[in-house]
């Protein structure tokens, strides 16, 4: 089932009827990775050792894409969350300045008073 609703999914996201999941994405990527290398050991006319070589090749290839592409993603999400961070610390201190000001308002207003 959660591969046909991953499908499913990526097919909604095609049509424009949800923000693209990224995880799906991910998903169809290494299934057609998978089905490509796959296609590509059945179909090979080299002998089994030179396949192994090409396999172990590949094989290393895309865990190195993998480990590059996980360390964008890691540094995109520590950026997001730096940010997030920074909004967060503005937003605190516009909210203490204003307390401030609607403070100092309120006491200006008492002294005039008395």
């Amino acid at each position: 089932m959660g591969r046909w609703q991953d499908l499913q999914d990526m097919i909604d996201n095609y049509s424009g009827r949800r923000q693209p999941d990224n995880n799906a994405i991910a998903v169809a990527v290494l299934a057609g990775a998978a089905a490509g290398l796959a296609a590509g050991i059945l179909l090979a006319p080299d002998s089994g050792r030179q396949t192994m070589r090409r396999i172990k090749s590949k094989a290393r290839d895309n865990l190195q894409d993998a480990a590059d592409k996980a360390s964008d993603m890691n540094d995109t999400v520590k950026d997001k969350a730096n940010k997030a961070s920074d909004t967060a610390r503005r937003a605190r201190e516009d909210n203490r300045n204003t307390n401030d000001d609607v403070q100092e308002g309120s006491a200006g207003r008492r002294t005039r008073r008395g």
